[in-house]
């Protein structure tokens, strides 16, 4: 049988999220935040990744790579010895996205989201940086539609619940 595969879109480039534009797809890529990494691996960009902070134990590709980096202390010499086209931290501790811009080197901040919204959105906008947004997409309609189905089994009691308080 004549079997066609069809190959994803190449990403088109330059991208540009929030403060950050990127030329070209990011193939070293540093992260400093343990989140960033599980999404940057969830996304598929894994293979991109060149060096994770040393809270980042997951999955454990991440941690395979044996890199301490520190996402509170920043090194820019030891963030700049892996030679990166991109990283992403989830702050901005001292002046590590100046120190960085000096160099050359683009800085996305993933900052601790405080909605699902804000989640499904920073996956997807990881997803567009490294070139995988279709991946990324892919993801977040999964993670709703599991959680759609999770909540949908859950029955609410008639009457709203009362608290005594003294």
């Amino acid at each position: 049988s004549d079997t066609t595969v069809v190959a994803e879109p190449a990403a088109t480039y330059p991208v540009t999220v929030g403060d950050v534009t990127l030329e070209a797809q990011p193939m070293r890529i540093v992260s400093l935040s343990p989140t960033a990494t599980e999404m940057l691996y969830a996304v598929g960009a894994g293979s991109q990744v060149v060096a994770v902070d040393e809270y980042s134990n997951y999955p454990q590709e991440a941690v395979d790579l044996g890199t301490k980096l520190s996402g509170y202390e920043p090194n820019i010499e030891a963030i700049s010895e892996f030679t990166p086209d991109l990283v992403i931290a989830s702050y901005d501790p001292g002046s590590l996205v100046q120190q960085l811009g000096e160099i050359g080197v683009p800085v996305y901040l993933a900052d601790a989201v405080t909605s699902i919204d804000a989640a499904y959105e920073q996956i997807e906008n990881i997803g567009l940086l490294t070139g995988h947004a279709a991946e990324a997409v892919a993801l977040t309609e999964s993670m709703r539609a599991q959680i759609e189905e999770a909540v949908s089994g859950v029955t609410l009691p008639a009457e709203p619940l009362s608290d005594y308080h003294e």
